[in-house]
């Protein structure tokens, strides 16, 4: 009787039984078969059918990952998937994509030792967010969305964007708890909305609905974010059409500065801190006038004179 004393598939012999052997010792080498299978594929203690093909398994291949522990480099647990390495995608347009279209967030969180970060799509409002911390929409630091970027989320602090030069570097910023000097130049709400409606059409071929839904859903944004910052300005310049732009989404055209009115509105206590001097400039700007106490009304085309006047003392004397 020929048969080999094997428990892994490397010990069977190919040409065992022979010829010769008897059909009863059958037996035997089907029991050494299974303990060979039992033994080798230890790791198969489940009742789950393994349904890789045989490419899919070849790819497994130690010569293929390189060593064992390669092999191992991706796990999971509990839903979440484990990458034990470096990620490199390759080829002609290499395209990494996160999420499925779904109404949800999606993240990439920067897991560090003192702090984290994360970059996001905040879908409930359409916005792009950096920001510190795992939770999306939370200590936001930068929010984009279509045709917006904004610095900081609202808060009493201090932003900025730094620019690390070789030699000496340099800063934007807003100094919230000083306030130095805040200017705020700002469009009528109908205004505005009849710049983005022709710029959106003209410039990015957005149809009219769509540029109504953005901004509607821009809106919350508008009145929580945009509107209070011109409560905090030291000077506000508002430019209000002069023609009709009651209904927004069917002008034509974009009012001319010369079709608009400036108001020029000093915040209380702005006069005295800046030393503005308003019968000077009621008598530099041609027919303008003062409509409140700590209000003046310019044509539209004279705005940016109007600007020369009021801030070259007020910058002269920041340097100083």
């Amino acid at each position: 009787m020929a048969k080999e004393t094997a428990s892994y598939i490397s010990q069977l012999v190919a040409t065992n039984p022979v010829a010769s052997d008897s059909v009863s010792v059958g037996d035997d080498h089907i029991r050494m078969l299974k303990t060979v299978l039992k033994t080798q594929f230890s790791g198969l203690s489940g009742t789950t059918a393994v349904t890789a093909s045989e490419a899919e398994m070849n790819y497994l291949d130690i010569a293929t990952l390189g060593t064992s522990a390669d092999s191992k480099v991706l796990t999971q647990a509990s839903g979440v998937v484990t990458i034990a390495g470096d990620v490199k995608i390759t080829g002609t347009t290499p395209l990494l994509t996160i999420g499925d279209a779904g109404a949800e967030d999606t993240t990439i969180v920067f897991d560090g030792n003192a702090k984290d970060f994360y970059i996001a799509l905040d879908d409930s409002a359409d916005k792009l967010v950096v920001g510190e911390g795992s939770t999306v929409g939370t200590n936001s630091i930068l929010t984009i969305t279509d045709d917006t970027v904004t610095l900081g989320d609202g808060a009493a602090v201090d932003t900025s964007i730094v620019f690390d030069g070789n030699a000496q570097d340099f800063y934007v910023a807003l100094d919230d708890s000083a306030d130095d000097l805040l200017v705020g130049v700002v469009p009528i709400t109908n205004l505005e909305w009849i710049q983005k409606i022709h710029r959106d059409n003209a410039e990015r071929g957005y149809s009219a609905e769509t540029i109504v839904d953005t901004i509607l859903r821009r809106m919350p944004d508008y009145i929580n974010h945009i509107c209070p910052q011109f409560s905090k300005t030291d000077i506000n310049f508002q430019r209000i059409p002069t023609i009709d732009t009651s209904n927004p989404f069917i002008c034509r055209n974009i009012p001319t500065p010369d079709e608009s009115f400036v108001i020029i509105h000093f915040r209380k206590g702005a006069r005295e801190k800046w030393g503005i001097d308003f019968q000077y400039l009621l008598g530099m700007i041609n027919d303008s006038f003062m409509s409140s106490p700590t209000s003046i009304v310019v044509n539209g085309g004279k705005m940016g004179f109007a600007m020369e006047l009021i801030l070259t003392p007020i910058i002269h004397k920041m340097i100083e």
